[in-house]
């Protein structure tokens, strides 16, 4: 807009032609394209929430309404004024709009355009600086970079254009991760850069990703330094709490929890309350106060129940309880509550990860624990009815207690939220329940169904899985240890020892005790020779490692493909049956008289023995793959044989029947017979007598017989049975 009024002002004190072209251009069509593109871009400007996002947002409708005006009446300054000084203005304010309206080509070509001008505009630096944003965004990043390497290379690029071109590569250069340029650009871009607003963010940013390296010292800077210029209030905020935050992992809390009192006492920062909270948190139980650390969270959660920052919350309370008291249960509780609440997005893979850790930790837990009662049942009888005596006569007396003491107010027994108990049962919401005299609460004993060895090895099983949880997730290997040894202990026969012994050595080692785990080891490749699990423990102790799928029919089976290979195929089949014959049980067998009937089917060509085979192959391996890939056509084959079979069949029982005569055609009788059909039977006469067999004609006589026995056929009347020798050779010729 300053621009504008400049050239304002100079276009009525310089004379000319030129002038008057300037002056028309301005007041038609520049000054009203140039205040309609100022408008689009601040409301552009402010919808965009990260500047330091590499790829470029969708602008509001409003915005893209605005810019399709300025192409236009750019476009006519193009056309119409191609002789004022506007000319160039108009090529930027184009390819711009075309930026923002992600019409990236286009564009381009009107930043070439302008860059084409040379000397003649003074616009070229700026023009090269959004070609090299559109290549950015068109995913062209060499070009993209070297056109801001050589505006940062020229001397004569004023400092508002390098401070933008060390920003576009700062943006690219976090995008890719690329964090040690990053810092180098953004040190150079606040170093030339007027913009303080800008300066702030820049700086913000930088020390999110100092914080995420674990670079403290060098974010603890960077959010001290985002105060030195014009931050927005979210800027300002959360550089002040993330600093106190950064003293805090650098060891030095008092200094942190100062800050963040400090914080807490501006009222301008009420807003914010529920995150200093979470700092405030974190802090005193860095600094060994638990309890007043449990105190801030609880207040917190009562208070923030729609905040951002409440899953946080929760979740600072659950690691609280998990690592600090060592109360499993109540951190699960507030760990599936942070799950179900709204969290900022570091903490989401976090509670994610605790809420499935935690669940399957009580699962495990509450069914080991079903378990082991289960068994203790079923191997000790006396114990079912001590506890089911104990559990009626508890219930009895529970419900006595309840429906008698008039003493009890229930809105005194409710306790307060910051003196909540740390069992899980006790922090969720409880509903009043009347109890009846006599009337029964929880879960009375069940004896069990199955037996004693069944339930030890389901008892034993969920005791290992815990171990293992303990061990592998938790770390924790006092815990897994004690789970390890229960197995040993009160389960001795249960099928899991050497893994349990192998988990148990390296508990050991995690302790340090190499020679307990060594002993552990050598008892389990002495005792257990069978399992599968001494082959990775020989190593460890100097033993040979043991071959447990070694199969004496795998040489045989070699033997008999190098035999089928040089084509010697009775070789082949001979070794393939001792397969069979000799090794029924291994898992060669089944292959082998699938092998043994592909050789008689495609090489020997005999599918008859073939199909012999492959039914023995399906009634003896029914489950085996090869087995299942010969089924379908061996039941083919057995279903096509069927239907022939039957087909055959039918057709000589018809043959065998009478023939019925037919109600509307009247037979004729033999005299009344053809006369070529006299003469045949004639002819069949002389031929009887004279003993020649009409089936041995040959050459013409055959053909010229056979075709009259088969125009008899065709000739004859329906239902007519003719009493002549031929009869019988033309049932032959036809069947």
């Amino acid at each position: 807009m300053k621009k504008s009024l400049v050239l304002f002002v100079l276009l009525l004190a310089v004379p000319g032609c030129s002038v008057w072209y300037d002056f028309t251009a301005y007041f038609n069509l520049y000054y009203n394209a140039s205040l309609a593109f100022e408008q689009a871009e601040t409301v552009i400007k402010e919808q965009k929430k990260d500047n330091l996002a590499l790829l470029e947002p969708q602008i509001p409708s409003s915005a893209n309404t605005s810019l399709t005006k300025v192409i236009e009446k750019c476009s006519r300054i193009l056309q119409f004024d191609a002789q004022s000084s506007f000319v160039d203005d108009a090529l930027l304010m184009i390819g711009k709009s075309f930026y923002y309206q992600k019409v990236y080509i286009k564009a381009m070509r009107k930043f070439e355009e302008l860059i084409a001008m040379g000397e003649s505009s003074d616009l070229i630096p700026e023009a090269k600086l959004w070609l090299a944003k559109t290549q950015m965004q068109q995913k062209n990043y060499t070009q993209a970079l070297d056109l801001l390497n050589g505006l940062k290379a020229d001397p004569e690029t004023e400092d508002e254009i390098l401070a933008a071109a060390n920003f576009e590569e700062l943006k690219y250069l976090i995008s890719i991760e690329n964090y040690d340029e990053a810092f180098k650009a953004a040190n150079e871009l606040v170093k030339f850069s007027e913009d303080d607003v800008l300066n702030a963010e820049v700086l913000y940013k930088m020390g999110d990703i100092y914080f995420q390296r674990g670079d403290f010292t060098n974010s603890a800077d960077s959010y001290k330094r985002v105060l030195d210029f014009e931050p927005v209030y979210e800027f300002e905020i959360n550089s002040l709490i993330r600093y106190a935050a950064a003293l805090r992992n650098l060891d030095r809390p008092t200094d942190a929890l100062r800050a963040l009192l400090e914080l807490r006492g501006e009222v301008k920062y009420s807003d914010k309350y529920d995150y200093i909270d979470l700092e405030m948190g974190k802090t005193y139980s860095e600094l060994g106060q638990k309890e007043r650390a449990l105190a801030v969270f609880y207040e917190a959660d009562t208070a923030y129940a729609q905040s951002v920052q409440l899953g946080n919350i929760r979740y600072e309370i659950g690691y609280l309880y998990e690592n600090s008291l060592a109360n499993y249960d109540s951190a699960a509780v507030y760990y599936s509550k942070a799950l179900s609440s709204t969290a900022t997005v570091e903490y989401l893979p976090l509670i994610r990860f605790k809420a499935d850790l935690f669940n399957k930790y009580i699962t495990l837990r509450n069914n080991h624990r079903l378990n082991q009662r289960n068994f203790l049942y079923a191997t000790d009888s006396a114990a079912f009815v001590t506890d089911s005596i104990a559990f009626y006569a508890s219930a009895d007396s529970t419900a006595e207690t309840e429906t008698t003491d008039p003493n009890v107010n229930p809105t005194t027994t409710q306790p307060r939220e910051r003196e909540r108990t740390i069992e899980p049962e006790l922090n969720e919401p409880v509903k009043p329940v009347t109890v009846k005299p006599g009337q029964k609460q929880g879960i009375p004993p069940v004896r069990p169904i199955l037996s004693g060895d069944s339930l030890m090895v389901v008892a034993a099983r969920s005791a290992f899985d815990l171990g293992n949880l303990f061990f592998n997730d938790f770390n924790i290997i006092d815990s897994a240890f004690y789970y390890y040894r229960q197995i040993l202990d009160e389960y001795p026969k249960n099928p899991y020892a050497p893994q349990v012994l192998y988990a148990l050595a390296g508990c050991h080692l995690v302790d340090g005790d190499s020679i307990s785990a060594d002993s552990i080891y050598r008892y389990i490749y002495s005792t257990f020779t069978e399992d599968k699990i001494i082959n990775i423990i020989a190593p460890k102790i100097g033993k040979p490692v043991i071959d447990f799928d070694f199969d004496p029919a795998k040489e045989i089976y070699v033997a008999a493909e190098e035999h089928f290979l040089g084509g010697k195929y009775q070789d082949a089949l001979q070794q393939l049956y001792k397969i069979f014959s000799t090794y029924p049980e291994s898992p060669l067998a089944s292959k082998s008289l699938y092998t043994y009937g592909f050789i008689l089917e495609r090489e020997m060509k005999k599918p008859d023995s073939a199909l012999t085979v492959y039914d023995s192959l399906i009634a003896k391996y029914p489950a085996s793959p090869y087995a299942q890939k010969v089924t379908p056509a061996v039941q083919f084959v057995r279903s096509e044989k069927e239907r022939i079979r039957q087909q055959v069949q039918d057709s000589l029982n018809r043959l065998k029947e009478p023939v019925k005569k037919d109600s509307v055609i009247t037979p004729q009788k033999p005299e009344a017979a053809p006369e070529e059909m006299k003469e045949e039977q004639d002819e069949e006469k002389k031929e009887e007598e004279s003993g020649e067999d009409p089936e041995k004609k040959t050459g013409e006589q055959a053909f010229i017989y056979r075709s009259n026995q088969w125009q008899l056929q065709l000739n004859s009347p329906v239902g007519t049975r003719y009493n002549y020798p031929s009869f019988r050779l033309l049932c032959r010729l036809s069947g």
